[in-house]
């Protein structure tokens, strides 16, 4: 499959304490000495603390909230993602990521077991929550063989009018189009396939709290700028099957990723 929408599957009180804890990090988190801005515009504007999240609590603010270095508003309203290693330094997120919730979720793609990749809070928050280019998370998480998918978890009501995703539904598996690859300090990027995507082709995927998209990483999908007086978070995980390769080139390799086992 290449998503899988399911409605209300997770309490309200569960996404409700993993969005204030999410609060939480934000209040008390220190962020880097040069605030790193999180632009999905320009690939080859990450720096070295974006590099070096993949096993942190990490903050990232909108371009929009950052001028001569300093912010114009409030961190939380500044914020425009935490990640990549919340489930692995957070408690409240590393408990849901290994919950019983969680695993039968992962197992809904028929995994004996996954790797946990990544993990994110998205914030997109009221009126200037950036707009996300249309991607697939096999750019930038590459497996061989492809198995990478993904949980998107909304912790608030995530409509069209403050910035919801939007996928490109397939009857046919998506060609990979490119690959986000690093090598010994250098990014770039390489195309695989000449593919092309419409944008009258982009469905929007409207989702409540408790409900939960199932997605592959092969899936194009992208949202726009928030411009509502609403925010739209969400928790992402990213995981892959045990058993497929997770390559050297990807920015955030790891020789110790996160096992789940989903026979239990």
């Amino acid at each position: 499959m290449d998503y899988k929408l399911l409605k209300n599957v997770l309490p309200a009180p569960l996404c409700q304490k993993l969005k204030s804890e999410a609060l939480n990090i934000v209040e008390s988190i220190r962020g880097p000495r040069e605030l790193s801005i999180f632009t999905t515009k320009n690939d080859d504007a990450r720096d070295s603390y974006f590099y070096n999240s993949l096993d942190k609590i990490s903050i990232f603010f909108e371009e929009e909230a950052v001028s001569n270095g300093k912010l114009k508003y409030s961190k939380l309203d500044s914020t425009n993602k935490v990640g990549h290693g919340l489930h692995l330094k957070n408690e409240v997120f590393r408990n849901f990521s290994f919950s019983k919730e969680a695993k039968s979720l992962m197992k809904e793609f028929g995994f004996k077991g996954v790797d946990i990749v990544q993990s994110m809070i998205i914030f997109k928050n009221p009126k200037f929550g950036g707009e996300v280019k249309p991607h697939q998370d096999q750019t930038y998480l590459y497996s061989y063989p492809n198995t990478i998918k993904g949980l998107w978890i909304p912790l608030e009501v995530s409509k069209v009018e403050n910035g919801c995703l939007w996928v490109l539904p397939s009857k046919e598996e998506h060609l990979l189009k490119e690959r986000y690859m690093r090598v010994e300090n250098r990014t770039f990027v390489e195309k695989v396939n000449d593919v092309s995507w419409s944008d009258e082709d982009f469905i929007p995927i409207e989702m409540n709290i408790g409900d939960v998209l199932l997605f592959d990483g092969l899936l194009p999908h992208k949202s726009f700028k928030n411009t509502s007086s609403t925010s739209r978070m969400a928790y992402v995980i990213h995981f892959k099957d045990q058993e497929s390769n997770y390559s050297k080139k990807n920015w955030n390799y790891s020789d110790d990723l996160m096992r789940v086992s989903l026979d239990k």
